[in-house]
């Protein structure tokens, strides 16, 4: 019995040891200097990766920290009013199990802390069961502790993570410029950001980045503005966040009652990424250029759906109205595709959407309808003759009635029609 409570104890001791890990802290520098001791972390100095150990030097009563030899040894010095000590801390909660040390000459007096508790050791192996320790000089006269490494024996710990930075506000759709703060949940992270679109920030150390260090100044927005950022801390990042804030400078609020000018519209557009859609829909009021181009298929039967462009005046910047539909979105049919006609005036709902091909940059309208018609023949009988005076050509320089599916030039301004 006995037998085998001995084997199985062995067994449970191999399983500890298998699954135990090891660091080993030592100065591999050329030069001769001393730590910092200011209380940062300086376990990278001593070969330790500082996101998952914290190393901090204390000077005690002397006027210089721990030393760093280039003899391949680091030094705690004596003093009578307190020697130098350094504070070992696992930054991922791992258990310290065992410190095993090796010593540089018999500069060997060395004292071991664990929660305030001097440990006993034997042979510079010291048996722990913590998170951190606390090497010290234990000499009573000016004799310096010489320490060649330590290895350090751990089990657990949770590898630490660095969360990505967060914005006060979210991307969108603006109509005003916009206030952004950035903030990260973890304690002690700086953030580094970029704003020109497509560059993303890198971090290798602090002396070797790409990006800009936030300082806690709100960032204004006052046009179409990509932000990308990353939280760094202890030389590990987060992972790369981005917003994007479309601000676009509108007359009116694109509601019924006080809808977008074309001009509106187009500067919305404008504010967009290439190929992007407003998520929300808003109403838009133009005059129609040229003859509307209601969808028909092969056989001359109706889509339901028209196609046209219209705009603030003859001169102004066109916004293309892709496949819209009659009142309360329905189909257009025979009798009602006469509902309008070039130079009324309209209003129309739907989604603003940056159509790009061949980079030509089309304002488009799109899953829309028809809101009201306002016959323009009495009140702007002028403005409708000059806008029915509106050429319409091909890529291939055919005069058109109406847009057609393509390249169009219209008023001497490139269109696409898909």
């Amino acid at each position: 019995m006995k037998k085998i409570l001995l084997s199985l104890a062995v067994l449970a001791f191999s399983c500890v040891s298998a699954f135990a890990d090891e660091v080993t802290m030592k100065y591999s520098g050329t030069t001769t200097a001393n730590m910092i001791g200011d209380g940062s972390n300086e376990a990278s100095s001593l070969g330790l990766d500082n996101a998952q150990w914290s190393v901090v030097a204390n000077k005690g009563g002397n006027t210089n920290a721990p030393g760093l030899n280039k003899a391949g040894d680091f030094r705690l010095y004596w003093h009578t009013n307190g020697s130098n000590t350094i504070t070992v801390e696992s930054l991922t909660k791992a258990t310290i199990s065992q410190i095993a040390i090796t010593f540089s000459g018999d500069y060997s007096n060395v004292s071991i802390t664990v929660g305030g508790e001097e440990v006993t050791g034997e042979n510079g192996v010291f048996k722990i069961n913590s998170t951190s320790f606390v090497i010290g000089n234990a000499n009573t006269t000016n004799v310096q502790v010489r320490i060649k490494q330590i290895v350090i024996t751990y089990t657990g710990g949770t590898p630490i993570t660095v969360q990505p930075p967060k914005f006060s506000v979210e991307g969108g759709l603006f109509f005003e410029p916009q206030t952004v703060a950035l903030t990260c949940e973890t304690e002690g992270a700086k953030i580094l950001y970029t704003i020109p679109a497509g560059q993303d920030p890198e971090y290798t150390d602090d002396d070797n980045y790409s990006g800009i260090f936030y300082d806690g100044t709100p960032l204004t927005i006052t046009k179409t503005t990509t932000i990308k950022a990353m939280a760094v801390k202890d030389g590990k990042t987060s992972s790369i966040v981005s917003a994007t804030y479309c601000v676009a400078n509108v007359a009116n609020a694109g509601t019924e009652e006080n809808p977008f000018t074309v001009a509106d519209a187009i500067s919305v557009v404008n504010a967009l990424a290439d190929g992007a859609t407003t998520p929300n829909t808003y109403f838009v009021k133009g005059i129609v250029i040229g003859n509307p181009d209601f969808q028909r298929n092969a056989s001359e039967q109706l889509y339901g759906n028209v196609n046209f462009v219209m705009a603030d005046s003859q001169d102004g910047d066109l916004l293309t109205i892709y496949r819209a539909k009659d009142y309360n979105n329905a189909n257009f049919t025979e009798e009602t595709t006469n509902r309008f006609k070039a130079g009324d005036e309209v209003v129309l709902t739907g989604k603003l959407q940056k159509y790009v091909k061949e980079s030509v940059v089309t304002p488009e309208l799109t899953s829309c309808y028809l809101i009201s018609v306002k016959d323009t023949a009495t009140g702007i009988a002028a403005v409708k003759e000059t806008i029915k005076a509106a050429e319409i050509f091909n890529a291939a320089g055919q005069q058109l009635a109406a847009p057609q599916k393509g390249l169009n030039i219209i008023g001497g301004k490139k269109i696409w029609v898909k």
